[in-house]
């Protein structure tokens, strides 16, 4: 049995490809695992940066949130010094220290006014709603404000500080 040229040459072919592949084929296989192999480093990286990137911004933000807490107790603080200065005011007033209760006067406004602490007024209410005294203005006409909220927690025995 005689055989054809083509088929002796593609067997030939199909052989020498085999061979090809075989020396070929670990090169091959590298050659194809590379771009996988990046992807996957990639990925791995990407991944390391994000977690990184997560943790020093949650750093941060617990340490602005700390500073926040700090500002805001600074602030409490400061306001419970200018209630208790506020109380020691009345208190010269109704004994008749006239002098001391100027002097705590001008404390008052000039803390409240200095802006320090962020407050815009400090105001001094009297037993029956109207405003004796406020660090803004010093005029001899007086405001009510016995129906405010800050007024009234203290009308109905609230003898803390309350800030509104």
């Amino acid at each position: 049995m005689t055989m054809d040229p083509g088929t002796t040459e593609r067997a030939g072919t199909r052989a020498s490809l085999l061979r090809w592949l075989q020396r070929q084929g670990p090169f091959l296989l590298l050659l194809l695992a590379l771009p996988a192999l990046a992807v996957a480093t990639r990925e791995s990286l990407v991944a390391g940066v994000r977690a990184r990137s997560e943790s020093e911004a949650r750093a941060r933000a617990e340490v602005a949130a700390g500073v926040a807490q700090q500002v805001v107790l600074r602030r409490i603080e400061a306001t419970d010094v200018l209630h208790r200065l506020a109380q020691a005011w009345f208190t010269l007033r109704e004994r008749g220290n006239v002098e001391g209760a100027a002097a705590l006067e001008d404390h008052i406004a000039a803390t409240a006014n200095s802006g320090s602490f962020g407050f815009v007024q400090v105001a001094l209410i009297g037993a029956d709603g109207w405003m004796e005294w406020s660090s803004i203005s010093r005029r001899a006409s007086r405001v009510y404000l016995g129906d405010r909220e800050q007024f009234r927690v203290h009308a109905r025995g609230l003898q803390d500080m309350f800030v509104s």
